[in-house]
């Protein structure tokens, strides 16, 4: 499940995958700590792209 909300998340998302590509271990960090939080209810990229955008939002809110 981890492995195919990763790879949903870079394939629907330019921001996360740029963010994959520029600091790996910041943003395995970040996918962890989503992947705990939010439950896996996305079944196409772009709406895993939409959750992942929607918890960072909210992240840094509060």
């Amino acid at each position: 499940v981890v492995r195919l909300r990763f790879e949903r998340l870079v394939q629907g998302s330019n921001a996360a995958s740029a963010w994959f590509d520029r600091d790996p271990a910041t943003f395995a960090a970040a996918f962890r700590r989503y992947h705990a939080e939010v439950p896996a209810t996305a079944h196409f990229p772009a709406d895993e792209a939409d959750l992942f955008d929607a918890w960072v939002r909210s992240r840094r809110r509060g």
